[in-house]
């Protein structure tokens, strides 16, 4: 048998949050968990719709490199997304992001889910639907709600526009173990440790 290196925690409280027109997902979850102190825990849902998604995803073809594909689907797209949260953690300084994984409009190490050190850490996994395909992948920055209509593209079913948003996210706060993003000299790695 395998010794892995594990640790219990429990959760404290599940926090629910509504989200507004046009917010970045991935941002709007690392201001949810700023606001409610959550320095581990998991996203248990978000469920709404949305105007694109940008995700990692395993490429079609070998291009060489990481192995990835980054794409941007465009919707509208009803949406699902799960993972985990903790804290990134860089303890060294003079470590930044390298070159190929920086692309416009992207914070820190937001490619991996968070901003910097001691940041706020969200692994989505998000799968989306448009009218022509489901797609499965990573969240990045730059995924948006829908942007606030005008009043007269007011929804006359939903009466989007003039009532808030829908798109809503289920946090569950754990405490006794800390999930750390680490991203070091050797690479980029989960750890877990006892809070």
């Amino acid at each position: 048998m395998t010794k892995r290196k594990s640790f219990a925690g429990k959760i404290e409280e599940v926090v629910y949050a509504r989200l507004e027109p046009g917010d970045d997902l991935l941002r709007a979850l690392w201001e949810i968990c700023k606001e409610h102190d959550i320095k581990t825990g998991v996203l248990m849902d978000c469920t709404g719709s949305m105007a694109n998604c940008v995700m990692q995803r395993f490429g079609h073809e070998d291009h060489g490199g990481l192995g990835i594909d980054v794409v941007n689907i465009r919707g509208p797209l009803e949406v699902t997304a799960t993972g985990v949260i903790g804290t990134g953690w860089v303890p060294d300084k003079s470590v930044t992001v390298p070159p190929l994984l920086k692309r416009e409009g992207w914070t820190g190490f937001g490619f991996g889910g968070w901003e910097g050190h001691e940041t706020p850490y969200c692994h989505v996994h998000i799968v989306v639907s448009n009218n022509s395909e489901t797609v499965c992948g990573h969240l990045l920055e730059g995924s948006h709600l829908h942007p606030k209509p005008a009043p007269d593209k007011v929804d006359k079913i939903t009466g989007r526009g003039n009532v808030p948003e829908h798109f809503t996210v289920a946090i569950a706060k754990v405490s006794g173990v800390v999930l750390k993003a680490v991203f070091d000299k050797s690479g980029y790695y989960h750890d877990v440790v006892a809070a």
